[in-house]
């Protein structure tokens, strides 16, 4: 998959193009389904797929820090180069960009610039100023440049009468509902980064730990069943994300202990997948308790895992 981040190294692509256009945060059901579409409609009328993404995303350009995200933008286009798609737009929003008009929106950019011929857009799609545009005033508008492009609608995900969105997810992560949430991502929620040096507590306690340094916004609380990445394998995990109380730290931390693996982590890259929940952190009056308190949870974990990774 091709990836361009501003309009004019768009213009190597001279072909007509089929593009679907969101935030896509997450990458859930509901995304699945329309960059799916996107697949299959390209196919079908032998145009270039293209995903158009934004970033930073629009909501936190309108209303800065009003949203958390579900990824990163490495994770998202990672995610999105699963599918069958030619290539991702990701456009820079800004306030420019947030007050052009809807029409114009799509004329110079979608139409023009991207070269579409067909726009593939979820139910709740909105666009252009003040969130002026929608699915109807994008159908009268194919309709007024007499045809020239063509709209598709792909309708909600529900999920046991639950429709899936990105900000169910953030919340159901925020809360540590990890297994609800991977309901209706697809898949285990992940965050990457790379290990850095910590306080060495865990390897006194006799469970080395990898201490992550990661960009992604949303941590779940508590202690896990998790499953790390590392350099391409994958590895049952216990995972602590907390302020560790015991220690009675106040900033919050994100500690791994890959079961079974001794070797030197320092400076590597691991992607973290939260398979179940165990408990919730707490304090112990003790080091010792503590210990006792991860030997039961490794045991946990280890019951739990090959049916979790299923």
């Amino acid at each position: 998959m091709q990836v361009f981040f501003n309009l004019d190294d768009f213009k190597k692509i001279s072909q007509p193009t089929a593009v679907a256009i969101g935030n896509f945060d997450g990458i859930h059901l509901g995304h699945q389904k329309i960059l799916e579409a996107l697949a299959e409609r390209a196919q079908k009328s032998r145009l270039i797929s293209v995903c158009l993404t934004f970033e930073p995303h629009t909501a936190n350009v309108i209303h800065p820090g009003r949203i958390r995200l579900l990824q990163t933008l490495t994770q998202k286009l990672n995610k999105i180069s699963q599918f069958d798609i030619h290539a991702t737009m990701v456009l820079g929003f800004d306030q420019k960009l947030a007050a052009l008009q809807s029409r114009q929106f799509i004329q110079d950019i979608v139409l023009k610039a991207l070269k579409a011929k067909e726009i593939i857009i979820g139910h709740n799609f909105r666009f252009g100023k003040n969130r002026e545009g929608d699915i109807s005033s994008l159908q009268a508008m194919a309709a007024k440049l007499n045809f020239s492009f063509s709209v598709h609608t792909v309708p909600a995900v529900s999920v046991e009468d639950t429709v899936v969105s990105s900000s169910l997810i953030r919340s159901l992560i925020a809360q540590g509902h990890v297994e609800k949430a991977q309901i209706y991502l697809g898949r285990p929620y992940a965050v990457s980064g790379t290990v850095i040096k910590g306080e060495s507590r865990g390897t006194s306690l006799g469970f080395p730990t990898a201490n992550l340094l990661s960009d992604n916004d949303i941590l779940p609380p508590g202690v896990f069943v998790t499953s790390n990445t590392l350099e391409g394998k994958d590895h049952i995990s216990l995972t602590n994300i907390g302020f560790r109380p015991t220690y009675q730290k106040e900033n919050i931390s994100i500690e791994s202990h890959i079961i079974g693996l001794t070797q030197d982590l320092y400076g590597k890259n691991v992607t973290v997948r939260f398979l179940k929940k165990i408990r919730d952190e707490q304090r112990f009056a003790t080091p010792k308790e503590l210990a006792a308190q991860i030997q039961k949870d490794i045991l946990y974990a280890k019951r739990q895992y090959q049916d979790l990774i299923r």
